[in-house]
């Protein structure tokens, strides 16, 4: 299988919308950010935060930097990072052109090929859609 080639391309920033439901409409509450600083030397380095708009409260507002090699045996970039005090696993894949796919809060099968979800983002919208200024 041929891995997802993460490289200086996919650098740069990426957002989505954080939406709930209220009764029957969808409202935004905020937006979540993923960018990618660098891609060098088979490493990539980045952060992620969410900013909540003044009027709507939440539970938690992750934030966090990450910085991970690159296997390009696998489909997706794996990268650890701290939420509440406790470690966790974050993916990262691509899904269309130029956009990515972030995961967070996943188990890495054994072997290395493949991830599980956990239910702890259970609104969490995973595609991420870059920013061009």
């Amino acid at each position: 299988t041929s891995g997802f080639e993460l490289n200086e391309k996919y650098v740069g920033k990426y957002k989505n919308d954080i939406v709930k439901q209220e009764g029957n409409s969808f409202v935004k509450y905020g937006e979540r950010i993923l960018e990618i600083d660098s891609i060098e030397n088979g490493v990539v380095t980045g952060r992620y935060y969410e900013e909540y708009n003044d009027e709507y409260t939440h539970d938690t507002e992750r934030a966090f930097e990450f910085s991970s090699e690159i296997s390009t045996e696998n489909y997706y970039i794996s990268f650890a990072y701290t939420e509440n005090g406790e470690e966790k696993t974050g993916v990262i894949q691509e899904t269309g052109m130029q956009n990515l796919m972030v995961s967070l809060d996943v188990e890495i099968e054994e072997d290395g090929r493949g991830y599980r979800y956990n239910d702890t983002y259970k609104d969490f919208d995973q595609t991420f859609i870059r920013i061009f200024e």
